[in-house]
């Protein structure tokens, strides 16, 4: 494939094309890093805060729950007050969600700060993919997902990695404290960036009807069948991030450490997979390339099934090809994807992102 030259639709003179890219690699980092990080303290919290695991766990469901719900508040109003301004807010929240995670007294206002963690996050993800459609056209929006996809697969190998540190020298807390910090530097990267969306492009309806372009966007039958067909896969992907400590922790008797070894494997491998598909497979028939993927996803759910449960690297080897075949798809599906709608993009990120963690809360309660 030959690499097509990368240029700016909309100008960006603080952050320059570069600058651009690396903004929204920090944006598709946070949901792993506001996940992934304390994922290791999992087995341990419940003890800190005299409560049982269930209701840990409902700490990564609620995340997850407000972070779905939060998609259709921020691509719409993006829409209509511009990108910029609404990622400020968003940053803002995702600010205060983290310091009420780090003082939170007992699992209650945990759960109640993480569900303000989701609606924060939700908005770097629904806005940075409206970003992406503003900024980029064509084969280089495609070109720029799969850089973005590859190098924010730091993010998921880092975070468990960096909490497993965090919890050799402090408790659960100072996950957060960390992930404040991170908000900050996403805070002031959102002041460099100049608005991608004019004017003359925005929604001119009143504030509360412009939600209604949730329901236009699905009405595009396309959007909507495309969507639901690559947001299926989220199912297995969100269990396996609520319960994998469990599996390896109390499961195979890991150590936390050797746990978030494990899951950073995991997403090495998926790290590597979208620049796999630029390099060798974006030329290929989607189709039959898609057909292939999607294989494999039967392949590794049937291998978890039955060899998996023998041993800790069978279990995670049996799961790397899942990783694997999903993230190979990753720039193509959400090319495709956002391809379908030309206007209301902001609220045609919403639903995309909303879908795709939909069915991944979906996952996590099965």
């Amino acid at each position: 494939m030959s690499k097509t030259p990368l240029k700016l639709e909309c100008a960006q003179n603080k952050l320059g094309v570069k600058g651009t890219i690396a903004f929204i690699i920090l944006a598709d980092m946070f949901i792993p890093l506001s996940t992934d990080m304390y994922l290791p303290a999992l087995p341990t919290m419940s003890e800190h805060l005299n409560t049982n695991a269930s209701l840990v766990n409902i700490t990564v469901t609620a995340f997850f729950v407000a972070y779905a719900l939060g998609m259709l508040f921020w691509g719409p109003l993006s829409d209509k007050f511009g990108r910029r301004r609404m990622l400020l807010v968003g940053f803002g929240v995702y600010l205060a969600g983290s310091a009420l995670c780090a003082a939170a007294p007992n699992i209650e206002v945990l759960i109640a700060a993480r569900m303000l963690h989701g609606i924060g996050a939700a908005s770097v993800t629904a806005i940075s993919m409206a970003i992406v459609k503003d900024c980029f056209s064509g084969r280089i929006r495609e070109q720029v997902l799969a850089i973005v996809q590859t190098l924010s697969g730091i993010g998921p190998i880092m975070a468990p990695v960096l909490g497993g540190w965090v919890l050799l020298i402090t408790d659960w807390r100072g996950v957060f404290e960390l992930l404040f910090a991170f908000g900050v530097v996403g805070f002031i990267l959102t002041l460099l960036f100049e608005e991608s969306l004019p004017v003359s492009g925005r929604y001119k309806g009143s504030f509360w009807r412009v939600f209604g372009q949730l329901g236009v966007v699905l009405k595009n039958k396309s959007f909507f069948w495309v969507t639901l067909i690559f947001a299926l896969h989220m199912l297995p992907f969100y269990a396996y991030i609520v319960l994998s400590s469990y599996i390896y922790v109390d499961g195979f008797g890991t150590t936390e450490q050797v746990y978030s070894y494990f899951y950073a494997s995991a997403a090495l491998i998926s790290m590597i997979a979208p620049y796999l598909y630029i390099k060798c497979f974006a030329d290929f028939s989607k189709k039959r390339f898609l057909t292939v993927c999607f294989t494999f996803l039967l392949i590794s759910g049937l291998a978890v099934l039955t060899i998996g449960q023998f041993s800790p690297w069978l279990f995670s080897g049996s799961f790397l090809i899942f990783f694997f075949a999903s993230n190979l798809f990753r720039p193509l599906s959400t090319n495709v994807i956002l391809e379908q709608q030309e206007h209301d993009i902001g609220s045609a990120s919403s639903v995309m992102n909303m879908s795709f963690n939909f069915f991944g809360c979906l996952g996590m309660l099965l």
